[in-house]
């Protein structure tokens, strides 16, 4: 999952005031947490998958 990483901020419901990170992976695997500029803490277990 981590071969070609990104990682971006989005907003929870369009509400800007409360924000969650993704990490996203070359093999379409991502994971949504908080980062706090050094380490990210995801929600949840396992990697989602997106379906295209």
């Amino acid at each position: 999952m981590y071969e070609c990483p990104n990682l971006f901020q989005l907003p929870v419901d369009g509400k800007h005031e409360d924000l969650r990170w993704v990490t996203w992976g070359s093999s379409t695997e991502y994971l949504i947490g908080k980062f706090n500029g050094k380490v990210f803490v995801p929600e949840g277990g396992k990697p989602l998958r997106s379906i295209h």
